[in-house]
């Protein structure tokens, strides 16, 4: 739309121009006696022409008010995502930080776990997330983080249980065997990807911040009086 304003005005500029050019060579090779009436038409074109520029700012002015206020409510919007996600991304750096402890003194835990709750509403609303770095790293570590929270549920050590109580009663241990080799074998691959994990995890949540404060610099610049 501010595109076509600028096109407007310079149509009524070029035809400003001609016209006055064309009222001028009239003046300088027409009798004398009409120059009351040129001067008049000259004149109220002029009034006609300050009128249709001066609409023209107005209406220009307007355009690039609405557009501020659209950014300044968007960039509002997507400061509260990113205040949320900071809070959600501080807990997943605390819980894994307390896992890369662990990993250094224990081979893999057999238990089942209890995991930081990731399905919650504010990671659904990531997608008010423009930056696409950002969003990109989100996504993937949010998956990431419901592959360890779905293994974490599974208790290693009972099912070790069932397959001895299954040997030991001379029963099929086939479909627990199968299971067991899974969930173990799982819980060893998480387990060896936990530093990376939580590096990464800090690396997302400092990025988040960088966004959230350069936000709300912006916002705070644009609604200084």
């Amino acid at each position: 739309m501010s595109k076509k304003l600028d096109y407007i005005f310079v149509a009524l500029l070029a035809t400003f121009v001609i016209s006055f050019t064309v009222f001028t060579v009239q003046f300088l090779f027409r009798d004398i006696q009409n120059v009351d009436n040129l001067t008049s038409g000259i004149l109220s074109f002029l009034g006609g022409s300050a009128g249709a520029f001066g609409a023209y700012l107005v209406a220009r002015y307007q355009m690039n008010k609405e557009k501020e206020n659209e950014k300044l409510n968007k960039l509002a919007k997507e400061l509260t995502v990113y205040a949320a996600l900071e809070y959600e991304f501080e807990r997943v750096v605390e819980f894994l930080e307390n896992e890369n402890q662990l990993v250094m003194i224990m081979e893999y835990p057999k238990n089942k776990k209890k995991f930081y709750q990731v399905s919650m509403d504010i990671w659904d609303k990531k997608w008010e997330v423009s930056n696409t770095d950002i969003l990109r790293d989100i996504i993937f570590f949010q998956n990431k983080l419901k592959r360890i929270r779905k293994s974490y549920e599974t208790n290693i050590d009972s099912l070790e249980e069932k397959k001895h109580i299954a040997i030991i009663n001379k029963t099929n241990v086939s479909n627990i065997n199968r299971e067991l080799h899974k969930a173990t074998l799982e819980r060893k691959i998480i387990w060896k990807m936990i530093p990376e994990d939580y590096e990464k995890a800090k690396e997302i949540l400092s990025s988040i911040k960088k966004q959230r404060i350069s936000i709300q610099k912006i916002i705070n610049k644009e609604m200084a009086p």
